[in-house]
């Protein structure tokens, strides 16, 4: 959301997932997720990541990409970002390699010791004919709604985010029981925790 310093790098974590009713109770698929990014220069930064959990379903989900700062936030106004990215996967069950566009716009707004609370819109592409989900809602471009807060310390950042994922996409019919307060797509949470490394202070 918010572009490095230029030199700075970190290395993250993420966990969660959308909601779904196990049982009596409602709690979050637990996704989990590693990640990389390095401030390439000021305003650019290019990330990758390892989506973990897939490998246990024998599926390699890499992805990576870049985040440019359009606007830097000034008072009430917020900074502005755009995160294109591409996700790869590779299914070994069946050989089958794919390939998943992805644009991010966000908007964040900063306050004290530099934290920030975003909003931003998330924009998947599936060009793949017969893909379930091009299918369910006839359309190749599946939007998901993010909203979030990113504590950030001297070596550490913190994050708490919601996302409406799936938000074209009917509920029914549906084996798994995804919870959403609409008809659509699943509500998801999940957090987040970055270790920051030394930038070029000359530079910033």
């Amino acid at each position: 959301v918010q572009p490095l310093q230029k030199g700075e790098k970190t290395i993250g974590a993420n966990l969660g997932g959308p909601l779904i009713g196990f049982g009596s109770a409602i709690i979050p698929v637990p996704f989990t997720s590693l990640s990389g990014a390095y401030g390439w220069k000021e305003n650019t930064t290019v990330f990758g990541g390892l989506h973990t959990t897939t490998l246990l379903f024998k599926t390699l989900h890499l992805d990576m990409g870049i985040t440019q700062g359009l606007l830097k936030p000034d008072g009430f106004r917020p900074g502005v970002s755009v995160s294109p990215n591409l996700n790869l996967m590779y299914g070994f069950r069946e050989s089958d390699f794919r390939i998943f566009p992805n644009v991010d716009l966000n908007a964040y707004w900063t306050y004290k010791n530099n934290h920030f609370t975003y909003i931003g819109l998330s924009n998947w592409m599936d060009f793949h004919t017969g893909s379930r989900a091009n299918e369910e809602t006839g359309r190749f471009w599946h939007p998901a709604l993010n909203l979030g807060h990113t504590f950030q310390r001297p070596k550490w950042n913190f994050t708490l985010e919601a996302r409406w994922m799936g938000m074209t996409t009917p509920n029914d019919p549906i084996v798994i029981d995804y919870r959403s307060p609409f008809d659509k797509g699943a509500i998801g949470v999940q957090i987040g925790v970055v270790r920051k490394f030394g930038f070029n202070k000359k530079e910033n």
